[in-house]
């Protein structure tokens, strides 16, 4: 195990496995960007506890903390899920659920 860094039980590159360190922005680093799609209706949270069929309507989060405080005060949870897309990387998408 001397190869381990960090809390982590198995090191990332002993795995084959690239780990890419996102900032929200500045000096070079990956700004990630997500909206929310509900699971059953493939609707978009568009804010305010409003839904649209259509992607570009929807509400853009650039933080994680700002997703989670929308679901809480919306009451979205165990329907949804929040898509991260990076600019850099198109056609890449990561699903959360919520």
């Amino acid at each position: 195990m001397s190869g381990l860094r960090g809390n982590f039980p198995i090191a990332g590159h002993e795995l084959g496995v690239k780990v890419f360190r996102m900032k929200a922005s500045g000096n070079g680093h990956e700004e990630a960007r997500g909206v929310i799609r509900h699971r059953t209706t493939d609707e978009y949270y568009k804010g305010g506890g409003e839904w649209t069929p259509y992607e570009e309507l929807a509400m853009e989060f650039r933080s994680l903390s700002k997703v989670i405080e929308e679901a809480q005060r919306y009451g979205i949870k165990d329907c949804c899920e929040f898509i991260i897309r990076l600019a850099r990387l198109p056609g890449f998408a990561m699903f959360l659920p919520l």
